[in-house]
């Protein structure tokens, strides 16, 4: 008996919307080009199917296809905020820390959401700002929501100083994703089980519902993964995530247990970088798993898979941010 080679065929209806070559193939692999022609997010998905050749059908494989338009860039304002009176909040003071590398972070962020067709540029804002936030000291690490401060300075981000006395509402501060990037988080991590608290590990950023800003992030706590972390947040930003996992109904986060493509993608073909001993010997797989504490140490964001259903969104809130 002849086997008949498979071929591929795009649904009738769905020609002016969606192309792939090539359709016929005879190698053992073969590299697929799917090309999107008209968008229209709100439309039922195109369809593709695998047949075998010379027949129309039954399908052997079908292949739903999302287009997604691309959204015209949002600019990120990257501000790096340092208080001129207070050492402990300098990047270059002991322990320094090197300033962000804006274009890399660029970089990832447009890598990370070119699945969703939406991109990014550097906003001409970026660059180092001074602002005397360094009002208070924190001297019991009692809790996010029960620390207790006096007057002073100790270098890092209180609550009260992040809720209080950050000026960051100025016009020198406009793009469509400001970023503010500081050194030392002051926030520790709380639960309202006190055996669960972990003051050793800061808070690593927050996104935009707080307040005033859209994001922070601290730098001590993110060396190593800034970028990938940044992204994570500006998925926050971009309305994400559409279906949250039940462990922190609300949080906007995907977390565990995924498809097996994405749990044996470890993570997306990069390799991991190495990480301190706070932090879990494995990076999270995908871009808006949680980063709460687990058993005392930090996951931390590499991974960036998202569900399609974060393409649609981050698609659609991209042209609102843009609007």
């Amino acid at each position: 008996m002849r086997l008949l080679r498979p071929a591929l065929i795009v649904a009738a209806a769905d020609t002016t919307r969606i192309d792939i070559s090539p359709k016929t193939f005879t190698s053992a692999t073969t590299k697929l080009t799917i090309t999107g022609l008209v968008s229209n997010l709100d439309a039922p998905a195109p369809t593709i199917t695998l047949v075998s050749s010379g027949s129309a059908g039954p399908a052997i494989l079908t292949l739903k296809i999302f287009v997604l338009p691309q959204r015209a860039p949002l600019s990120v304002g990257y501000f790096v905020i340092e208080d001129n009176t207070s050492n402990g909040t300098q990047f270059a003071s002991s322990p320094s820390i090197p300033l962000p590398n804006f274009t890399a972070i660029r970089d990832v962020l447009n890598d990370t959401f070119k699945q969703a067709g939406v991109s990014f540029v550097v906003s001409a804002n970026s660059r180092v700002y001074p602002e005397p936030y360094d009002t208070h000291r924190l001297i019991q690490n009692g809790g996010e929501t029960s620390e207790v401060v006096e007057l002073g300075q100790d270098g890092q981000l209180s609550q009260t100083e992040y809720q209080n006395n950050l000026p960051f509402g100025d016009a020198k501060y406009a793009a469509d994703i400001q970023i503010f990037i500081l050194k030392n988080s002051g926030r520790p991590y709380c639960s309202i089980n006190p055996a669960l608290n972990y003051p050793h590990l800061r808070i690593t950023g927050s996104n935009p519902s707080f307040p005033f800003r859209d994001i922070m992030l601290f730098a001590r706590e993110t060396v190593g993964y800034m970028d990938t972390a940044i992204a994570h947040e500006v998925g926050h930003k971009l309305g994400l995530t559409v279906n949250p996992d039940s462990t922190f109904p609300g949080s906007g986060h995907d977390d565990p247990p995924y498809a097996l493509a994405v749990e044996t993608d470890l993570p997306n073909g990069a390799p991991p970088p190495s990480m301190g001993s706070d932090f879990l010997p494995h990076p999270n797989k995908a871009l808006m798993q949680s980063g709460w504490p687990i058993d005392g140490k930090m996951p931390w964001t590499h991974g960036r898979w998202m569900k399609h259903e974060d393409w649609k969104m981050a698609n659609e809130e991209a042209l609102r941010i843009k609007q």
